[in-house]
């Protein structure tokens, strides 16, 4: 009986055993299923943000549209998707618009993300947007030439730009010492602004630039010595400021290949590094003060035009004192870009030496010239600074217009050798580059500003406007006075008009021929 009891109870100890494992397993396919029903639940989350960009960027964008006045993004699409109203293809009609919004979709799960804005030529009259911080992934913003106005965001400090253009805009004030810290920044232009105050010594913290353009935006002081530490550096513009104090010593920056400091207020002498640098580094400090005595010889990818105080000629003296004045000359005539040739009664000089970036030419007794700039964009070279007819010319006097002398930034024909006294300068234009048909070689403007004897005579100055059409003739006639036997004639591109139309790089002044003649003579 003890042992029925016996086996009872160990069959009733197993059944229990049994029972609770079962329990156990039905617990854990439960939780097996839950966790399935989990993941795919993350899954399907996952998926349907795949592709798209999250709503948090969404809604920096439209701040963004908001703060810079940003019409016609349709956010009822999301942004990645290339709809044209994110990605605008770019047209003839509007060479210089850029509005494009690129996302990088490579993320984790296929996240996208914003990592590009280009919103250029779009006269967008708002501020600059500080709502940029919100795009935690974005590494260029392009902004040029609009009319946005304001201070220089200091919440851009927390970004990771590698590129940043706000160039040809109406922004103010102080560059904020913020920016010193985006150190990944490769690229940085503020040209063509109303900036205030010194230079900023902050941006000398950004070691990976490559590109430094602060032209014309109205920096005061002394160019900052801890330059010199941006190694990485292959261009650095700083021309038309007011900028003071001496040239630092900039030797350590070995990857250099342009340096523009032209049309500042820089004293003192010319650093022996820049005397020592080859053909490598193309530097221009023309239009400065600096001292006499430091003048170097003469070469042409350095370009020390009107450089010193004191003699306006000295670099003329120093760099043609090989072509001595044998006599007093009454009269110029030169047809620009262009060879030898005979209008009329009046013989022009040819003018087919290679113009460059930073370059001075002075290969003749009584006249030569200097040429300062960089196209943007495209990979320049010596021919790209002489234009040449891209039509049958059948103007009169066609041979003085069939090339023209032309340059991205500024150049200056100067006379020598002239007796002193009373002149008449006249200057031959006719626009052979832009067509006025309906092709996309009708789409530039060409507007740039005239110098005689450094006093401006025009002002915004349009050829094809002036001329009613292309490859019209325009002479424009000035008076002028020589008092040191030296007469100098300037054009400058005050960043007007077009530079994309009919191709990139196309813009900055152009003259054909230049004609000067003392008051005792008759000319064309």
């Amino acid at each position: 009986m003890q042992v029925l009891t016996q086996i009872s109870r160990n069959t009733k100890s197993v059944e229990e055993k049994m029972s609770r494992q079962a329990q156990n397993s039905r617990i854990g396919l439960t939780l097996i299923k839950l966790m399935l029903l989990q993941c795919m639940g993350v899954i399907i989350q996952v998926k349907a943000q795949a592709g798209r960009l999250p709503d948090d960027e969404v809604k920096a964008l439209v701040e963004i549209a908001a703060q810079v006045g940003k019409k016609g993004w349709n956010f009822k699409v999301d942004p990645c998707i290339n709809e044209s109203s994110w990605a605008t293809p770019k047209s003839n009609s509007r060479p210089l618009y850029n509005n494009s919004l690129i996302c990088n979709c490579s993320y984790p799960h296929g996240a996208c993300h914003v990592v590009q804005l280009f919103l250029k030529g779009q006269d967008l009259a708002g501020v600059l947007p500080p709502a940029l911080v919100k795009l935690p992934y974005l590494k260029t913003i392009d902004l040029t030439r609009n009319y946005l106005s304001g201070n220089i965001p200091r919440e851009w400090a927390s970004t990771k730009l590698e590129y940043l253009s706000i160039e040809s805009n109406l922004f103010s004030g102080m560059v904020p010492i913020e920016l010193g810290k985006l150190v990944n920044l490769e690229n940085l232009i503020l040209s063509s602004n109303n900036l205030t105050g010194v230079f900023p010594v902050a941006l000398t913290n950004l070691t990976k630039l490559t590109e430094l353009e602060i032209q014309a935006s109205g920096f005061k002081g002394p160019i900052p010595s801890s330059i010199s530490i941006l190694s990485n550096l292959t261009e650095l513009d700083l021309s038309f400021n007011r900028l003071e104090g001496k040239v630092p010593d900039l030797g350590g920056l070995t990857k250099l290949e342009f340096m523009y400091l032209t049309s500042n207020l820089l004293t003192g002498p010319i650093p022996d590094w820049i005397k020592s640098r080859d053909s490598h580094c193309q530097i221009d400090i023309s239009y400065n003060s600096l001292l006499e005595l430091s003048a170097p010889t003469c070469r042409e990818y350095l370009n020390l035009f009107k450089s010193f105080s004191g003699r306006d000629n000295l670099i003329l003296s120093e760099c043609l004192k090989d072509f001595p004045c044998s006599k007093d000359r009454y009269s110029l005539h030169i047809n620009c870009g262009g060879k030898a040739t005979t209008a009329g009664k009046i013989k022009y000089e040819e003018d087919v030496d290679l113009a460059g970036a930073a370059k001075y030419v002075h290969v003749r007794e009584n006249w030569g010239f200097s040429s300062t700039g960089n196209f943007w964009d495209v990979n320049t070279s010596a021919n790209d600074y002489v234009a040449n007819n891209v039509s049958i010319l059948t103007m009169n006097k066609a041979e003085l217009y069939t090339s023209a002398r032309l340059s991205p930034l500024s150049f200056t024909y100067y006379a020598r050798c002239l007796a002193n006294g009373n002149y008449t300068v006249k200057l031959h234009f006719a626009e052979i580059v832009f067509r006025d048909n309906r092709s996309f070689y009708s789409l530039g403007r060409r507007i740039f500003d005239v110098y005689v004897q450094e006093k401006l005579v025009r002002k915004d100055f349009d050829i094809e406007n002036t001329a009613q059409g292309v490859d019209k003739v325009v002479v424009e006639e000035f008076k002028a006075v020589v008092t040191n036997k030296v007469l100098m004639i300037r054009f400058y591109w005050a960043g007007k008009g077009t530079t994309a139309a009919p191709k990139r790089g196309t813009y900055g002044p152009l003259i054909s021929a230049i004609s000067v003649e003392s008051g005792n003579c008759i000319g064309v």
